[in-house]
């Protein structure tokens, strides 16, 4: 995967992460007037996904939701 900074408009700047054949898995949302704001929101995107929780639409963790399908599993059967 890759993290590629985008020239737009009106000398603003965003960022793209692509995977290995170069689809767009995600983008940032706005843009920046300067190219090292990107930089830095890249770096900052870097640093904090490593600790980001996976959680469900009601907000519950990834392991609450593995949990209650283990548990509707047992009583199904």
């Amino acid at each position: 995967m890759k993290f590629v900074i985008i020239p737009e408009q009106r000398n603003r700047w965003s960022w793209e992460l692509r995977n290995a054949e170069g689809v767009a898995l995600s983008r940032s949302v706005g843009s920046y007037s300067e190219r090292i704001q990107v930089e830095h929101a890249i770096q900052a995107l870097r640093r904090g996904v490593a600790n980001a929780r996976v959680l469900g639409p009601t907000g519950a963790s990834l392991d609450e939701l593995a949990g209650r399908s283990a548990s509707n599993e047992k009583a199904s059967r």
